[in-house]
Parts: structure tokens; C-alpha cells; sequence
């Protein structure tokens, strides 16, 4: 009888076997983990039955290395098959999160391996005419990895004006402007891809800074002198460059400008600052000098309009002040008799 004991072993052995179906995600092999970031594993078991499977590292449970476990099952109403996840969390992976993983379900049992690196990022501040250099390192020599810049969102080798400065090392870690402009400020992301093109890819996009002063762009800024009709509604354009963004005040002579019902302000931040000053029901009061002062933690710099309106000269201008002046006296005087 013992012979039979042994086959009903093997059988029912095989059969649980061939009963549950266990896959880990992420499907990639190795998992790359950047350190400091939360790495995240999934353990799923299909079988006709709740099975629920264990996470292990070293043969050591999970909960021991700091991370979470989150657990569901879900019943297929058609086929019966119960679905059951077990996740495993943690939010900063550092370099002991590296190593063999097992999820064992039963007698069954698959591994992952997990590869935890860090990166280097050094950020620079662009001196006008002088080469800037920004670094992205990953601390790894491997045929596999690959190190792609872009700056809002384009690649770097396709930008015009950019592409014919640039130098980039031999691994792409580090990238040098050559004669470094004032609008090469900004942000620039590097993604950090291994096995690019295949189906265990796996990027890690990081942003490196370029620090620039204020600058005010060429295009769409409006012309020093703005002659207006009375009444009209006046608009002037201040599109400004520079890292970090740039805040914008607008003044009238020393006085600060706040929006109201008839001075709006609008601001679109980005890449590119624009800053829109809007002036209602445009009147003689109106008439004068107005600055742009753009400002950032690098520097300051400003641009200056004057707002004229038509038939009014600067003669015209006093005359009016002057006019009103008399007038408001007269009538106080007339008012005391």
C-alpha cells in the first residue's frame, strides 16, 4: 500500500501544481529601482480556489524589510477562478532594497530580482558666453542603459540654435553648452532607459536646472512708444525668459500697478513668462511712463513704455493738469465767498 500512498502524493501534488497560475508584476526581469522612490511588487494566483500567496526576501517576510502588504481577491462569476493579489509596498526603496524576491503560493513558488541605483544630478548657473555643463549620472557602466535629454519636451539635438552647441560625453551623463545664451535657462530632463526598445524597458525621466537671469524676449514684446485713441483699451506685451520663472511687476512712474476694474494684469507662467498689462477706457491720466520689472533669485532687469494718446502732446499734457488745476481752485474759491 505504500506504493499507492506515494502515487496519490505525486498526483495530488502535480494536480495542485497545475491548478494555480502565479505571475509577478511588474513582468520585467530584472526590476530597476531608483533609490529614494517607492518600489511596489504584485504577487497574483489564479486557481479554482482562494489560495493566498506570501511575499519573501531571503526567506525572510516582507513586513521584516519595511514594507507594506495589501491584499484582494476577486471571483470570476463565469469561470469560477478566484483571483488573488497580494502587493507589497515600500515608499523609499534604498540600497538594501536590493536582492531575490519570492512569492510562494502552496507548494509553488517564482522569483523576481530587484536592482536598486542612484543617480548623480548637478545643476548650473549659465554665465552669457561662457560653456555650461549639466550632469545626470546614473552610477552605472552598462551596455543596456541609455541617457536621453530633451527640454520641453523636444529632444535637445533637434532644437535650432541649441543642437549646433551642444556636446554630450561618450554615455550621454553629461551635457555642455558651448557659449551659453541667456534663453538656455530652464529645465532639462534626462531619461535614464534600460533596455530601450525591448519589452522589459524601463525609463527613469530626472530634471537637471539651468539657472539664468531674468531677459526679456525679442518676440511678441510691444514697442516702447504705444499711441492710443481716448477711450480705447490699451494692451502691453512683456514676455520674459529666466530660471527660476520670473515674477513680473508693473509700475507707472515709482507706483506699483494692482489690478481693478480698469488696469488687468494677467501672468501665463512657463518655459516662458508673458505678462499682459490691459488698460479699460483709456484717458488723459493714462498718458505716461510705464516699466515691466521682471525679477528672479539670479537678478533683476526691466523694460520701459511711454503711452501717448493721440492729439496730446507733452505740452498738451500740462496744459490739461494745469487746466484742471485752475478750474478745482476757481471753484474752491468761489465756494468760500
Amino acid at each position: 500500500m505504500g506504493w499507492l500512498s506515494a502515487a496519490c502524493y505525486v498526483v495530488c501534488f502535480v494536480q495542485v501544481l497545475a491548478g494555480l497560475d502565479v505571475t509577478i508584476f511588474p513582468k520585467v526581469n530584472p526590476v530597476w529601482v531608483l533609490e529614494g522612490t517607492p518600489i511596489s511588487l504584485t504577487c497574483q494566483v489564479k486557481a479554482d480556489k482562494d489560495v493566498m500567496p506570501k511575499w519573501f526576501k531571503h526567506y525572510i517576510p516582507l513586513n521584516d524589510y519595511g514594507f507594506e502588504i495589501s491584499r484582494s481577491v476577486n471571483t470570476d462569476p463565469v469561470t469560477g477562478i478566484v483571483e488573488s493579489n497580494v502587493t507589497a509596498t515600500r515608499m523609499d526603496a534604498q540600497i538594501d532594497a536590493y536582492g531575490v524576491y519570492l512569492c510562494q503560493a502552496n507548494v509553488k513558488e517564482k522569483m523576481k530580482n530587484v536592482h536598486v541605483f542612484s543617480v548623480f544630478l548637478q545643476n548650473s548657473n549659465i554665465t552669457v558666453g561662457e560653456d555650461v555643463t549639466i550632469i545626470c549620472d546614473p552610477q552605472l557602466s552598462l551596455e543596456q542603459l541609455n541617457v536621453k535629454w530633451s527640454k520641453g519636451g523636444r529632444p535637445v539635438r533637434e532644437i535650432p540654435g541649441l543642437k549646433e552647441r551642444l556636446k554630450l560625453s561618450q554615455n550621454n551623463y553629461t551635457l555642455t553648452i558651448k557659449n551659453a545664451m541667456a534663453n538656455d535657462s530652464g529645465e532639462y530632463q534626462c531619461n535614464i532607459v534600460f533596455l530601450a526598445g525591448t519589452q522589459s524597458e524601463q525609463s527613469f525621466p530626472q530634471t537637471v536646472k539651468m539657472f539664468g537671469k531674468p531677459f526679456f524676449s525679442d518676440r511678441n514684446i510691444s514697442k516702447p512708444e504705444i499711441e492710443v485713441t481716448k477711450n480705447a483699451t490699451v494692451n502691453i506685451y512683456c514676455p520674459v525668459h529666466g530660471y527660476p520663472t520670473p515674477d513680473v511687476t508693473w509700475l507707472k512712474g515709482d507706483d506699483i500697478l494692482e489690478p481693478n476694474d480698469k488696469i488687468i494684469i494677467n501672468d501665463h507662467k512657463g518655459e516662458l513668462t508673458s505678462s499682459h498689462l490691459q488698460i479699460i477706457d483709456a484717458q488723459e491720466d493714462d498718458i505716461g511712463h510705464y516699466m515691466c520689472n521682471a525679477e528672479n533669485s539670479l537678478g533683476r532687469t526691466f523694460k520701459k513704455f511711454q503711452i501717448k494718446m493721440d492729439g496730446i502732446s507733452g505740452a498738451s499734457r500740462v496744459s490739461y493738469i494745469l487746466g484742471h488745476v485752475i478750474v478745482f481752485s476757481v471753484t474752491m474759491f468761489l465756494c468760500f465767498l
